[in-house]
Formats: structure tokens, C-alpha cells, sequence
């Protein structure tokens, strides 16, 4: 008997060869994904890091943004002050001495003066005061801030 060959045998072998030749195409493009997909995952890893120090960067200008709001609304109140008449008054006392008609000033001596006591020294005027404004202007008189003469 002759052995029939049949159709089916004979693609078989064909096929096999293409199923090998697709699997190394297939390895190629399985491949080809896993480099695509390394490089995605890598990218948005950077991307994630980037977007990290954008907003540490971000809320380090806001903070500075409303550090530079309350130094202008401190500025502004205090150019606000200085122009009133208590800022005025307050400085003609402290740089200068000057009281009021019915003020005394108290002047405490430094306790290791030898000449210093327990209790706080009684002036009419300006003249006994220690501090560095009274020492660059001598004899200042004492004058009246209430504007009545």
C-alpha cells in the first residue's frame, strides 16, 4: 500500500514554521511593548518628580506672597501712626523729653550706681534723663504739649 500523503501533513509543516517564525515576531513585538512601556513608566516617574518641586517652588512663592502682604499692611498702618498726633506726642517724650504740664518723669538710676536708691527720682525736667536722646541735646526746657499757654 502506498502510503497517501495527505494535504493536511503537508501544511502542517509549513505551519509549524510559521507559527515559529510568528513566535520570533511576536517576541520582537512583546519586546518592543516592554521597551514602550519602560520608557512610559520611567517618563511619568520624571513627570512626577518634576510636578513635585513645581509645587514645593509654588508654595514657597505663596508664602513669600503673603509674608510681602502683611509687611505692606504692617507698613501702611505704620505710616498710617506716624502721621498721628499720638505718634507725635510719644516722640516729643521720648526723644526729647518734653511732658505735659501736669506730667512728672520718673528717672531710675542703674542699680550698681553707688549713688542709686530703692525708689524712683522725681523731675520736673529732662535734664536727669539717661537716655541717648537726652544726651546728644543738653538743656532742653520742659514744654507743654497741651497748647494752652
Amino acid at each position: 500500500m502506498a502510503k497517501k500523503v495527505s494535504k493536511t501533513e503537508h501544511h502542517e509543516q509549513p505551519e509549524k514554521n510559521t507559527k515559529k517564525s510568528m513566535s520570533a515576531a511576536g517576541r520582537i513585538k512583546l519586546l518592543i511593548l516592554f521597551g514602550v512601556m519602560i520608557y512610559a513608566i520611567i517618563t511619568i516617574i520624571n513627570q512626577q518628580a518634576i510636578l513635585s518641586d513645581q509645587q514645593n517652588k509654588r508654595d514657597t512663592l505663596l508664602a513669600q506672597e503673603q509674608q510681602l502682604k502683611n509687611d505692606i499692611e504692617y507698613y501702611t498702618d505704620e505710616l498710617e501712626y506716624i502721621g498721628s498726633d499720638k505718634y507725635i506726642i510719644k516722640e516729643a517724650k521720648e526723644r526729647l523729653g518734653w511732658l505735659f504740664g501736669d506730667e512728672k518723669k520718673y528717672v531710675e538710676l542703674p542699680a550698681d550706681d553707688p549713688g542709686a536708691s530703692e525708689q524712683p527720682t522725681v523731675t520736673d525736667t529732662p535734664e536727669s534723663d539717661t537716655s541717648a536722646a537726652s544726651d546728644s541735646q543738653e538743656d532742653i526746657p520742659v514744654t507743654d504739649l497741651t497748647g494752652d499757654d
